[in-house]
C-alpha cells in the first residue's frame, strides 16, 4: 500500500554482504569502511558542540551526565517496571475473584420461532442489505404469525443477537397466555399479548464505532415506521374484538448494553416521528459515558444526547412561555425551537434502566445512572439486586436470561400496555407507579408526609373486649404460634410523643388473597352499642408493606425465594389517626408453621446513628459501632460514595436462645436505587463483602434519590445541614428479633486487595493515556538533547533524564491540580472572569457590541468534572499520580519488549542472508560523478532523502534514476490517498504504516551493527529516533484497532459501504508520508540550531501533554489527533530544513525586501 525507498545506493552489495559475514564471525568487531562518498557526508555533517561540558566531535562523543544510566537509575527503573506489571496482574486478580456477588440466577427456557420480515426491504430503509428485523413467536404458545398485540422492539447491543431476547419474549407469552387471554374483564382494559420484534445487526461492535451507532439507530427508526404500518391491516384478520382498537402509534423499547444507547440516540435523529416511542426499558446500559472512547464520533454522540436529553428536561413551564414570546419577534430561533422540539419529543417519555451491579465485568453500573439528565418522575435507574423478588446480581449477558429478572420484566411489560389507546399503553403517571411497584423496593420512594400513601375506603368497627387489644404506649407487639389468643382480632398501637414511628415484620403473607394480617390506620369514634368499642379506620396495607427476603436458620441465602413482609410508618404520616391496628386473620392450622408478627415503636435519634467520618478516616481507622436491639436500626456513613473502595464488614451477634429469625441486612445508596441483603447473619462472627456503585467520574453529581422519611423527620431537626448532604451515602439498615438483648457489634474496614480491582476497572483508560504522555515526556527530552548536544539518546536514557528533573516537576503540578480540583465547591474556573490571574485586559481588545453569552463563557472556561481523571471523591486525588508512575512502568516495559523484539529479528535476517545469500554482481560503472555526488550529498544534507517503493530488495536491482522514483512515490501517495478517501479507513493505513516503520527499524538497527566508526553516530541517532516513533505508534495502536476491527467485521458480513466518518485524508497524511520517508536508510529529524524552532517543538509537545493530562482521559480519541499534528510540524522542520525550504525563505526575504524598498523610494 505504501511506496518504500530503496536501501542506501553507496553500499556495495557484495561488499555488504563479505562486512556482514566478517561481523557475524568476530566478536563485536567490525572491519567495514566507510566509502569515500559516506566519509564525506558525515564529515559535513557532523558539527563541534559543547554542552555542559560535554564535547562532540567525530571520534570521542559521550552522553551528558543527566542521561547516563548508573546503576541506581537502572534498579528504580526495573523496580517501577515490576511494580507496574505486579499493580495490573494484583488488579486483574481483584477484579476478576474478589469483592464479587454470587450469581443466584436461574435458567429460563423456551422453544423460540424467528420470523423475518421480508418487507422491510431497501424500499424503505437503505440498511436492508446489512441488517434484518425478525418477529419472535414461542412454539406452541403464539399459534398466529401475525402481529395483532402490542408491539415491542428489541435492541440489542454491542456483538449481541437478535435471538437474546428470547427468554423475556417466551415468559411473556406463558404469563399472558397462562393469566390473562381468558379473562374478559383484563381484555376489555386494553391487555393484549406482547409482539418482540428484534433487529439483526449482525452482531456489530456499536462500542466501538460511532457511526455503526448512527446507522442503527436510523435503521430502528425505520423498523418502527414499518412495524407500525403492519397493524392495520393485521388486526383486521385478528379477533373480533382487535378491530374496535385503534392503530398503534408508538412502540415500546427493550435495549441492552449499547442497544439502551441507540434507543436514546434515536430520538436525536431526523427520521424520528415524535411519539412513536414513550417507554424505553435499558439492561446494562452505560448511559453517562462510553465504554471505550477510542472513536470520536461515539464521544460526540454521547455528549449530544445527554445535552438533548438534559435540555428536554430542565424546560420549566415560565420558561417556556418565554421562549414562546422571544420566538414570536423572531429572536434566537434556532436554539428556541431545538429546545422546545426535545421538550416536545420527551415529555411522555419514561426510561427506566437496570444494572446488574459487581457481576458485570463488561460495563461498569456506575454509568447506567440516568440520574444526571432524567428528573424522577420520568425514571430511574434500578440495581437486580434491589428488584423485589430478584435480590440477586446479574452479568452482562444474563441480565438477559436471568429468570428471576425475566419474570418482573415480563410481568411489568404487560401491565403497562393499554390497547385501548393509540400508544398502546397507559398514560404517564400509571406507567410510572406500575414501574415503581415493580422495580423498586418501596424503602426509599416514600415522602413522609402521608400524600402518597393509598388509603382504602373508610370502615367501622364495634368491637367486644374480647376481640381487641389496646397496647400502652411503648409496647412491643409479638404474635406467634404460642399467641393463640390474639386470633381473628384487632390489636391498636397508639400514636404518642416518645416515638416517631412503628415498624412491623412479618414471616406471615399479607395480600388480599392469602393475607394472615391487616394494616388499619384508625380513630376511636363515639359508641352506639353498649358494652363495644367503635373504630373508625382506612386499609393502608397496600401503601407500607415490601417484601424483604427472609432470614432464618433454613432460608441460609437469597436463593431460597421464602419473603417476609416488612412496614414502616411515621407518626407524620398518619396525621389524623390515632392508632396503627393489626388485624389477626389467622386460622387454626397457621400457628404450628412457626411464624410471627412483630411491631415496635422506634425513635429516629435512638435508631439511626450517623458515622461522622471523613473517608480518610475511614480508610485508616475503620468503623466500629453497637447497634443497641431493636426490630429495625439504621447506620448512616455519609462519607461513604464512591464506587472504587470495597469493604470488610465483620459482624459479631450474640447467641439467643429464642428467636424468631435471623438478623438481617440491607444496604443503600442515595445516588441510585441499589440495595443488597444479607440474611441469616447470626452464626456467631460472619465477614461480609461489602460494595456501593455511586458517582462516575466525568458526570455531574445527580441529587439523591426520593428520600426516606427518616430523613425528611431528621432534617426538621438538622436545620442547618442541607437535605440533599443530610442523605447522601451508604445506608446499612439492620432487623434484628428484639427478644434478644444483646447487641450487635459491627466492625467496617476498607478491602484494599478487593478495592484495587474496582479502582483498575474504573479507572482502565488512564493507563493508555499516561502511557501516551510518557512517551511524550521522553521523545521531547530526546529531541532537546539532540538539537543542543547532537547526540539523540535512546529511551531509557530519556527516560531517566525524565526521572530526574521532568516528571518531578509534572508530579507535584498534577498532585496539586488533583487536590485543588477534589476540595473546591467551584463546578468551573471561569477563565473570563478571573481576576487574580489573567485580569480583564482581554475586554481592551475587543469591540463594545461584543456580547458576553452563556455559550461564549462556558467555552472559556474549566469545568473541573471533566479534566484529570474526573471529579470524585477528594479522597483519591493520589489517583492520577498512582496512574502515571504505573504508566512509567509499563512504558519502560513496552520499550524493553520492543528493543528486544527489534534485536531478534535483526539477527533473524542477518542468520537468513548468511545462510541464504542472493546472488550479486557488480554493476558496470561503480563510481559515481562529482555531480552525482554533489546531488547525493544535498539530498541527505536536506533530509529530504529518497526511500523508492523496492526498499526491500538490494540496490543492484533499482537503476531507474531519482525523477522517476519521485515519480513513483507522488503516485502511490495518491493512489493511497484516494482509497482512504473512498473505501479504506485510514486506521487500516495506520496499521500498515506501523507495520512498514517495524521493518525499517530493523534494518536501522542492522545497518547500525556494521557501521564504520565515523558513521557509528548517524546509525545510533537515527535508530533511536525510529524507536521513538516506534513507542509512539504501540500507544496510538490501541486507539485505532477497534474502528479496524469494525471496517473488517463489515466486510466479513458483505458491507462494503465505507464510514462516512473515518476517510479523512488528513487524519493520516502525515504520518503516511513521514513514515514513507523514514524509510530513506539516511533520514534524521534535522537538528535545529536556531532557539526560536527548536523552542517552538519543545512549546508544542508540551502542549500536547498538558491537553493530555486534562483531557485525554476523557476524550481519549484527541490524542491521536495531536500526534498527528505533532508529526505534521515535524515534516515542516524537514521542510524547513531542505533546499526548498530554504530557497522559499530567500524568497519571501527577497519579496519582504522589494516591497520595503519600493515603499521607500515611493
Amino acid at each position: 500500500m505504501t511506496n518504500f525507498s530503496d536501501i542506501d545506493q553507496q553500499t556495495d552489495i557484495c561488499s555488504l554482504l563479505e562486512n556482514t559475514r566478517q561481523f557475524n564471525n568476530n566478536d563485536n568487531t567490525t572491519t567495514l569502511i566507510a566509502t569515500n562518498d559516506d566519509k564525506t557526508t558525515q564529515n559535513m555533517y557532523r558539527r563541534t558542540s559543547s554542552t555542559e561540558g560535554t564535547t562532540t566531535n567525530n571520534n570521542n562523543i559521550s552522553i551528558p551526565k543527566k542521561y547516563q544510566l548508573s546503576t541506581s537509575c537502572v534498579i528504580v527503573l526495573l523496580s517501577i517496571v515490576l511494580i507496574s506489571l505486579g499493580a495490573l496482574a494484583t488488579m486483574l486478580d481483584s477484579f476478576m475473584f474478589h469483592q464479587k456477588d454470587t450469581n443466584r440466577c436461574r435458567e429460563s427456557y423456551m422453544r423460540p420461532l424467528y420470523l423475518k420480515q421480508d418487507g422491510f426491504d431497501s424500499e424503505m430503509t437503505r440498511f436492508a442489505g446489512k441488517y434484518a428485523l425478525y418477529l419472535y413467536r414461542e412454539k406452541g404458545v403464539d399459534l398466529s404469525e401475525q402481529p395483532t398485540g402490542i408491539p415491542v422492539l428489541f435492541i440489542p447491543g454491542h456483538a449481541g443477537s437478535y435471538k437474546q431476547i428470547r427468554s423475556i419474549a417466551a415468559e411473556s407469552s406463558y404469563y399472558y397466555y397462562q393469566n390473562y387471554a381468558r379473562n374478559i374483564e383484563t381484555w376489555d382494559q386494553g391487555m393484549r399479548n406482547l409482539d418482540f420484534f428484534t433487529v439483526d445487526f449482525n452482531e456489530e461492535f456499536s462500542a466501538l464505532h460511532g457511526q455503526s451507532l448512527l446507522e442503527q439507530a436510523e435503521y430502528l427508526n425505520d423498523a418502527i415506521d414499518y412495524i407500525l404500518k403492519l397493524y392495520p391491516l393485521s388486526r383486521k384478520w385478528g379477533p373480533q374484538q382487535n378491530k374496535q382498537l385503534p392503530d398503534p402509534t408508538s412502540v415500546i423499547i427493550l435495549g441492552h448494553s449499547m442497544g439502551g444507547t441507540v434507543a436514546r440516540t434515536m430520538f436525536t435523529l431526523h427520521n424520528y416521528q415524535p411519539g412513536s416511542i414513550n417507554t424505553v426499558i435499558t439492561l446494562s446500559t452505560p448511559h453517562l459515558l462510553p465504554p471505550a472512547p477510542f472513536d470520536w464520533k461515539i464521544s460526540k454522540i454521547y455528549d449530544d444526547i445527554h445535552s438533548f436529553w438534559k435540555r428536554g428536561y430542565e424546560i420549566r413551564h415560565d420558561q417556556r412561555q418565554q421562549q414562546q414570546q422571544q420566538q414570536q419577534q423572531h429572536e434566537q430561533h434556532t436554539t428556541i425551537s431545538s429546545v422546545l422540539d426535545a421538550n416536545d419529543i420527551l415529555k411522555d417519555v419514561t426510561l427506566i434502566s437496570i444494572a446488574g451491579g459487581n457481576l458485570d465485568s463488561m460495563i461498569c453500573s456506575d454509568s447506567a445512572n440516568v440520574g444526571t439528565f432524567l428528573p424522577s418522575n420520568h425514571g430511574f435507574t434500578v440495581f437486580s439486586t434491589a428488584i423485589p423478588g430478584v435480590w440477586t446480581g446479574a452479568d452482562h449477558i444474563s441480565i438477559l436470561s436471568c429468570n428471576q429478572l425475566v419474570k418482573v420484566v415480563s410481568k411489568t411489560l404487560l401491565n403497562i400496555v393499554d390497547a385501548r389507546r393509540g400508544s398502546q399503553t397507559k398514560p404517564f403517571e400509571e406507567r410510572i407507579k406500575v414501574m415503581e411497584k415493580a422495580f423498586l423496593s418501596g424503602l426509599e420512594d416514600r415522602r413522609g408526609d402521608g400524600s402518597d400513601l393509598d388509603l382504602g375506603e373508610i370502615t367501622f368497627h364495634d368491637l367486644k373486649p374480647n376481640q381487641s387489644r389496646f397496647l400502652l404506649p411503648g409496647q412491643r407487639l409479638i404474635l406467634d404460634q404460642s399467641d393463640k389468643d390474639g386470633q381473628k382480632g384487632m390489636v391498636f398501637l397508639p400514636v404518642y410523643e416518645g416515638a416517631d414511628a412503628l415498624a412491623m415484620l412479618t414471616s406471615y403473607p399479607m395480600d388480599k388473597q392469602l393475607g394472615h394480617f391487616d394494616l388499619l390506620l384508625c380513630n376511636k369514634l363515639e359508641t352506639h352499642i353498649k358494652g363495644t368499642t367503635r373504630m373508625g379506620c382506612r386499609a393502608v396495607t397496600d401503601s407500607i408493606v415490601v417484601p424483604v427476603p427472609a432470614s432464618t436458620s433454613q432460608n441460609i441465602d437469597l436463593s431460597s425465594g421464602n419473603t417476609f413482609m416488612f412496614a414502616s410508618i411515621t407518626f407524620e404520616e398518619m396525621q389524623g389517626y390515632e392508632f396503627l391496628s393489626v388485624v389477626d386473620r389467622r386460622g387454626n392450622g397457621d400457628f404450628g408453621s412457626g411464624g410471627f408478627l412483630i411491631v415496635e415503636p422506634y425513635d429516629f435519634d435512638t435508631n439511626t446513628r450517623v458515622i461522622e467520618k471523613s473517608m480518610t478516616d475511614i480508610a485508616l481507622n475503620g468503623i466500629q459501632i453497637d447497634i443497641n436491639p431493636a426490630l429495625f436500626s439504621t447506620v448512616r456513613i455519609p462519607a461513604i460514595e464512591s464506587s472504587m473502595l470495597a469493604f470488610h464488614m465483620n459482624i459479631n451477634n450474640p447467641q439467643c436462645s429464642s428467636v424468631h429469625f435471623s438478623p438481617l441486612l440491607r444496604q443503600s445508596i442515595s445516588s441510585m436505587h441499589e440495595s443488597k441483603f444479607y440474611v441469616n447473619i447470626a452464626d456467631g462472627q460472619q465477614q461480609i463483602d461489602m460494595s456501593v456503585h455511586g458517582r462516575t467520574a466525568f458526570s455531574t453529581a445527580s441529587t439523591p434519590i426520593r428520600l426516606h422519611h427518616t430523613y425528611r423527620h431528621q432534617q426538621h431537626r438538622h436545620r442547618d445541614t442541607p437535605i440533599e448532604d443530610n442523605a447522601r451515602g451508604l445506608d446499612i439498615n439492620i432487623w434484628m428479633d428484639p427478644s434478644c438483648n444483646q447487641p450487635i457489634q459491627l466492625e467496617m474496614t476498607v478491602d484494599w486487595y478487593g478495592s484495587f480491582g474496582r479502582i483498575g476497572f474504573r479507572n482502565g483508560i488512564m493507563l493508555p493515556t499516561f502511557a501516551f504522555i510518557v512517551v511524550m515526556v521522553v521523545w521531547v527530552t530526546q529531541i532537546r538533547c539532540y538539537f543542543s548536544t547532537g547526540i539523540y539518546p535512546h529511551f531509557g536514557q530519556g527516560l531517566v533524564y525524565c526521572l530526574r528533573r521532568t516528571l518531578p516537576i509534572i508530579s507535584v503540578i498534577l498532585i496539586s491540580a488533583c487536590v485543588y480540583q477534589g476540595w473546591t465547591d467551584e463546578e468551573a474556573y471561569e477563565l473570563l472572569d478571573d481576576t487574580r490571574l489573567f485580569g480583564q485586559w482581554w475586554k481592551r481588545y475587543v469591540p463594545e457590541s461584543f456580547s458576553y453569552n452563556k455559550e461564549i463563557k462556558s467555552s472559556m472556561s474549566v469545568i473541573w468534572g471533566d479534566v484529570l481523571a474526573g471529579r470524585t471523591d477528594p479522597f483519591f486525588w493520589w489517583l492520577p499520580m498512582f496512574g502515571l508512575v504505573m504508566s512509567i512502568g509499563v512504558v519502560c516495559a513496552l520499550w524493553l519488549i520492543t528493543s528486544l523484539f527489534i534485536r531478534i529479528c535483526a539477527h533473524m535476517v542477518s542468520l537468513f542472508i548468511r545462510y541464504y545469500p542472493i546472488a550479486c554482481y557488480r554493476p558496470k560503472s561503480t563510481t559515481k560523478s562529482i555531480h552525482q555526488q554533489k546531488e547525493q550529498h544535498h539530498h541527505h544534507y536536506s533530509g529530504m532523502g529518497d526511500g523508492g517503493q523496492l526498499w526491500f530488495l538490494p540496490d543492484i536491482y533499482d537503476n531507474d534514476s531519482d525523477r522517476q522514483r519521485m515519480e513513483r512515490r507522488i503516485i502511490t501517495t495518491l493512489i493511497l490517498f484516494s482509497l482512504v478517501a473512498t473505501c479504506i479507513p485510514y486506521q487500516f493505513v495506520f496499521l500498515v504504516a506501523f507495520l512498514v516503520h517495524i521493518i525499517t527499524c530493523v534494518r536501522s538497527l542492522r545497518k547500525r551493527w556494521i557501521a564504520a566508526p565515523s558513521q557509528e553516530l548517524d546509525r545510533n541517532n537515527r535508530y533511536h529516533y525510529l524507536q521513538s516513533i516506534l513507542l509512539l505508534f504501540i500507544t496510538l495502536l490501541p486507539f485505532n484497532a477497534p474502528i479496524l476491527m469494525v471496517w473488517i467485521r463489515n466486510l466479513s458480513v458483505h458491507w462494503f459501504v465505507p464510514f462516512s466518518s473515518d476517510h479523512s485524508v488528513l487524519a493520516i497524511a502525515p504520518f503516511m508520508i513521514y513514515i514513507e520517508m523514514l524509510t530513506n536508510q539516511k533520514l534524521m529529524l534535522p537538528r535545529m540550531l536556531s532557539r526560536i524552532w527548536s523552542w517552538i517543538t519543545y512549546c508544542l509537545f508540551y502542549i500536547v501533554v498538558l491537553y493530555a493530562f486534562m483531557y485525554g482521559i476523557k476524550y481519549t480519541h484527541s490524542l491521536y489527533f495531536l500526534s498527528n499534528g505533532l508529526i505534521g510540524w515535524l515534516l515542516l522542520l524537514h521542510f524547513w530544513n531542505s533546499s526548498y525550504g530554504q530557497q522559499l525563505y530567500l524568497s519571501f526575504m527577497d519579496l519582504i525586501y522589494h516591497y520595503s524598498f519600493s515603499k521607500k523610494k515611493s
